[in-house]
């Protein structure tokens, strides 16, 4: 498990919302409106229910024909024009800003007052102010692992925070201010392609130069050359070889920051230590 910093940018709250649409009698349709606390905040639907009553208001001609029809209810993209009951979504419909409910009342004739139910389970997603919103692809991601790994990913994150604290009492940066977004993206990446990363962001002055021992996977390499494993390798082969791997598995978000000097370098390491090209 990798600290990805999900924890620290938005709260999750698992929940139930529930709104209430009213049609008055010779009405046809319905319409309201949920705000759900911000433009950012979304909530995930995992299940939709409703629950209707029909009721007599006095009005002129008001009679009960039977059989009555269902309802044809919407709410916002995720359902539209539907009378039946719907199983739980496999994986929960995001809605942001707020929620868009419609009814539609199938027995106008019958002169009586229609009252309809939404009942909305599912996770409230806010994002955490000073922060980087999540991605849609993150909250579901993390909507959808089991408790387990939440607890995982929390425990992870934790120790990523007490660390950061630690670096910023000793005057060595923030690995949170550095990297919003955690390290779990570069370190799900090959070593190699981490320590040019991570060298990159130095260069730029997005990490500080004092985290370079911290964060690369090569740091501590020096010295003389060894011999390679295997005597007839060619060094200039295998380092040009070894530099085109890398760029054919570096993610397209990792091209601007893995500049050539840094190829050459961590190539030549890795040839030294006895790698080549099998």
């Amino acid at each position: 498990m990798e600290d990805l910093n999900i924890l620290n940018r938005a709260t999750f709250d698992d929940k139930q919302q529930s709104f209430k649409v009213v049609i008055q009698p010779c009405i046809l349709e319905g319409y309201g409106s949920m705000d759900l606390g911000g433009p950012l905040n979304v909530f995930w639907i995992k299940h939709i229910a409703w629950k209707y009553e029909y009721i007599d208001v006095g009005f002129p001609g008001a009679r009960v024909r039977l059989p009555l029809k269902k309802p044809v209810v919407s709410v916002s993209d995720v359902v539209t024009d539907v009378d039946t009951a719907l199983p739980p979504f496999q994986q929960p419909k995001p809605i942001a800003g707020k929620i868009e409910f419609k009814v539609k009342n199938t027995n106008l004739d019958n002169n009586h007052k229609l009252e309809l139910t939404f009942l909305l389970q599912g996770t409230l997603v806010r994002p955490k102010s000073g922060t980087e919103p999540l991605s849609l692809k993150a909250m579901l991601a993390y909507i959808m692992m089991d408790p387990g790994t939440k607890g995982q990913l929390a425990m992870q994150e934790a120790m990523t925070d007490e660390l950061d604290q630690t670096l910023v009492q000793m005057g060595l940066g923030s690995i949170r201010e550095s990297l919003p977004k955690g390290f779990g993206a570069i370190k799900s990446l090959p070593a190699p392609i981490q320590a040019a990363i991570i060298q990159g962001l130095i260069s730029k002055g997005q990490l500080p130069e004092s985290m370079s021992a911290l964060a690369l996977p090569f740091a501590g390499m020096s010295g003389g050359k060894p011999q390679l494993a295997l005597p007839d390798a060619d060094p200039q082969k295998e380092e040009s070889v070894f530099i085109g791997d890398m760029m054919e598995v570096c993610p397209d978000e990792c091209q601007d920051v893995l500049k050539r000097e840094y190829l050459r370098k961590i190539a030549s390491l890795m040839v030294e230590k006895g790698w080549r090209r099998i």
